[in-house]
This record gives C-alpha cells, structure tokens and sequence, in this order.
C-alpha cells in the first residue's frame, strides 16, 4: 500500500506511516540556527626527562664540534622553536628540536671537514706553477678560486686533481709538509749526519792541531 502524505507539519494523525522521501521546498535561512560545540582545548605535553636528556647531548656535541660554547646553541634552538627556554618545549615539537640540532651538527663537521681538506691542498701546491694551475682549474671548473667557498665534493674532487698534477708537474716531489685531522701541520725534522771523511776534509785543521796536542799532552804525562 501506497501512502502519499502532503501538508506543513508532512504528518496524519491516528496512522501509521513510513517515509521514503522527505522533500523540502523552501527554506527560511532567518529561522536557522548554526550550533557550534566548542572544541576543548589540549595542553602540550612537557618533555620527558630522557627526551631532555637527547636534546643536551646534541647541544654539547655542537659545541666540542666547533670548539665553543653551548650557550649560543641553546639560543640558536630556543629561537627556531619560539619559546624562551628548554622548559618551554613540548613533547610535540621534540623532533623538530632534534632535527634541527641534527643539521648543525651535520654541517659543524662538514665545515670541520673542509676546514682539513684546504690545508692539505694548500699544503701540496706550494710551488708557484702549481697553485697557478690550482687556481686555473678552479676558475674554469667551479667558477671560483677561494677554496673555503668551495662544496665538501668540490674539494674532494680538487685533492684528487691536485695528486695527479703533482706527479706530472713535480715528479721528484715525493714528501710533503702532512697535515693531522685536528688541522695542525706536522713538521718532521730530519736528522742531519755527516760521514766521518767530510768532517775530516771540512776541518782538517782542527784535526791536526787537536792531534799533536793531544800527543804532546800524552808525552808530558808519560814522563812524569
């Protein structure tokens, strides 16, 4: 059985009923009502002690790194998150912090890293037609002759040119002036020896005049 129902309220009284379709013709925008059910607020979660701990090691390996203070880096991370202090940092913006810390220290040792490479290129191409050619190469293949402003890879690329050229150009050239890791130029003294016949051709006087008064010497106390 089909049931058709018009009118305002869609309802009749006294039956049963099912609707299938609900139309509505017009609507009065005056007589709505937009309910808006506030959202409650969520405190931030403060660091946990572990996650605090993190953050500290990340600072002071920063630090030893570039041989200062962590001071600086500490502000440095207060800034970038946009709190005033390590207090202040919630659980949700620890990997951020730790992110962050992460890209100093990666480019903290590449800096350390290149600092090392441009002393020991420096270091190889002493020679006046050497460090021409270093400085040709690098003008026409990087477009720029200071090495400090040079990539890590640049420089790699530039060591390992600087070792083939030094062989074509200074094939006698075999030792070099070594450079340590901790960017201190090691010097090696050699230890100079003459043979016994130099000397003796060098100061033969002395020689002779050390001689005799030795046998003078020794003749004297003989007969005493």
């Amino acid at each position: 059985m089909n049931l058709n129902s018009n009118g305002d309220k869609n309802r009749i009284a006294g039956r049963d009923y099912k609707e299938n379709n609900v139309q509505i013709d017009s609507l009065d925008s005056s007589q709505t009502i937009n309910i808006n059910v506030p959202v409650k607020g969520t405190e931030e979660r403060p660091l946990v002690k572990s996650q605090r701990i993190s953050i500290g090691k990340l600072v002071y390996a920063i630090a030893e790194s570039e041989n200062s203070e962590a001071a600086p880096i500490w502000v440095k991370l207060h800034a970038e998150l946009g709190v005033n202090g390590v207090s202040e940092i919630s659980g949700s913006q620890y990997k951020a912090a730790l992110k962050f810390l992460n890209d100093l220290l990666a480019d903290s040792k590449e800096k350390k890293t290149k600092k090392i490479l441009v002393a020991k290129i420096l270091n190889r191409t002493e020679d006046q037609e050497l460090r021409h050619k270093l400085n040709e190469h690098c003008s026409i293949y990087y477009k720029n002759s200071r090495l400090d402003e040079l990539s890590h890879n640049q420089l790699v690329e530039i060591y390992e040119w600087v070792e083939k050229t030094v062989s074509v150009v200074l094939p006698d050239y075999k030792e070099y002036m070594p450079v340590s890791f901790d960017n201190k130029i090691r010097t090696n003294n050699p230890v100079i020896r003459t043979s016994f016949i130099e000397l003796l051709t060098t100061h033969f006087l002395v020689f002779v005049i050390v001689f005799v008064a030795g046998f003078v010497v020794g003749e004297i106390v003989s007969k005493i």
